[in-house]
């Protein structure tokens, strides 16, 4: 294989890597009792006032990864749902 493939073929192992450990993580948080929010496709303007709204008005801890959050606060992930779904 070229080094091309090499680094193609690592970078999406990673990736499904990342993918894989987002996902038992969620998976036990929200047996835990934190709440799991999914997100519709939206514009990249969208998704970096998505990032500013969290870090100001999100007071428990939270994951992310896409569309994918989970908030620690059921209170958090509600205001989120309502501002964001």
């Amino acid at each position: 294989m070229s080094n091309l493939e090499d680094e193609v073929i690592n970078e999406m192992s990673k990736k499904l890597c990342s993918e894989i450990d987002f996902s038992i993580l969620t998976e036990m948080l929200c047996e835990l009792g934190w709440r799991k929010i999914i997100l519709s496709p939206m514009t990249m303007e969208d998704s970096y006032a998505v990032d500013e709204w969290t870090k100001k008005h999100v007071k428990g801890h939270f994951e992310t990864m896409g569309l994918v959050w989970v908030f620690e606060y059921e209170e958090d992930a509600n205001w989120f749902a309502l501002r964001w779904l």
